[in-house]
């Protein structure tokens, strides 16, 4: 019960598992918590999710691929890759809560957040530390510099368009096409 209560309260903090795309996660219900770890809860998702409040998304490319460094899709689904900065995020914000979501849709459809994660300098080198420890999480977060990074998902293979949605909230202005691109991978 601890652990699931801990892994609720860091999901963002630490954000997910950098070694997989798709993770089976258990929910747990605060209601079933102490009224002091409650309030605690809800203050650390509040602050969540307005990390992105009045922030800047900036979509560079969506891209198709059948494996992405060490990520391979899930059972049939294929691996969408979505290179995208963020900028003027705040205190809270968390990439682990960054969702892969249907733009076709009029509501969104979420394909899931905790993302496998690839971190990039801003003019899109790839950073040589991929730990994810210049990116200590939202709650303790000191560096507030723009945030650049390949987010790969696991999707079904007719998803051809997507947006990103953080914390039930839409954070592009338009659908995004999913362009195939060549099966080099990447190491």
């Amino acid at each position: 019960m601890i652990r699931r209560i801990l892994s609720f309260l860091t999901l963002g903090a630490v954000g997910a598992s950098s070694s997989l795309v798709a993770q089976d996660k258990k929910e747990a219900d605060i209601r079933n918590l102490d009224p002091a770890l409650q309030d605690l809860v809800r203050e650390v998702g509040g602050k969540q999710a307005s990390g992105l409040d009045g922030a800047e998304v900036i979509v560079h490319s969506v891209t198709e691929r059948t494996e992405f460094y060490r990520a391979t899709p899930q059972g049939d689904d294929k691996l969408i890759v979505v290179d995208v900065t963020f900028k003027k995020h705040k205190l809270g914000f968390g990439l682990a809560g960054v969702e892969l979501i249907d733009g076709r849709e009029k509501k969104a459809r979420s394909y899931g957040g905790g993302a496998y994660k690839v971190y990039l300098h801003e003019d899109g080198t790839l950073m040589k530390d991929q730990s994810g420890g210049h990116l200590v999480g939202p709650i303790t977060w000191k560096n507030e510099d723009p945030i650049r990074v390949f987010l790969v998902y696991s999707a079904p293979k007719d998803l051809d368009q997507i947006g990103l949605g953080y914390w039930g909230k839409v954070i592009v202005d338009r659908p995004y096409r999913v362009v195939a691109a060549p099966n080099i991978k990447a190491e």
